[in-house]
């Protein structure tokens, strides 16, 4: 499952289940290609972790990537950003984000860069589950985020997969 959004060659977000693999779709103005990647790391809260399962409203979340896109475009210097985003279970060492903002020069692009992350992982409706290598799951709360469909934060779900993996 892949969906996007496209505006011309300066706006791209997708939500996907596939892996993402980073490409430079920059024009030839561009001075500067800041690319981040988000990658799910072995330990979360010092325990190993297998991968981490991520969950979306897909509308909401494309038009809310959509305008965190359109918002960084707004910006000086900005040319482009492309904001991908996987759902599913994603694997240690797999890529979760990436975002790619082209831009005139070094510093608006990082900047924007950093803002684009910060508001993904703060205002877009994914939900993350750690799903630990002792078959233990938890729902996170990012940065004080709520869990929109039941209205409170949700942590420690059971589940009857003892792999750990779905």
């Amino acid at each position: 499952m892949s969906r996007a959004l496209k505006e011309g060659d300066s706006l791209y977000v997708a939500l996907r289940d596939s892996p993402i693999e980073e490409e430079n779709s920059c024009a030839n103005t561009a001075g500067s290609v800041i690319v981040f990647n988000g990658i799910v790391r072995l330990y979360e809260d010092g325990e190993e972790i297998n991968g981490l399962f991520y969950e979306a409203y897909d509308d909401m979340a494309l038009k809310m990537l959509q305008k965190i896109a359109r918002d960084a475009l707004s910006k000086k210097n900005i040319l482009s950003v492309r904001i991908l985003h996987r759902l599913g279970f994603v694997r240690v060492g797999e890529v979760a984000l990436l975002v790619t903002v082209c831009s005139m020069h070094r510093r608006e692009g990082f900047l924007a860069c950093e803002e684009v992350v910060d508001r993904v992982k703060g205002e877009v409706p994914i939900w993350k589950q750690v799903v630990y290598s002792s078959g233990r799951r938890e729902w996170k709360d990012p940065e004080g985020y709520r869990d929109m469909r039941k209205g409170h934060a949700i942590t420690n779900v059971e589940h009857s997969d003892s792999t750990g993996m779905f």
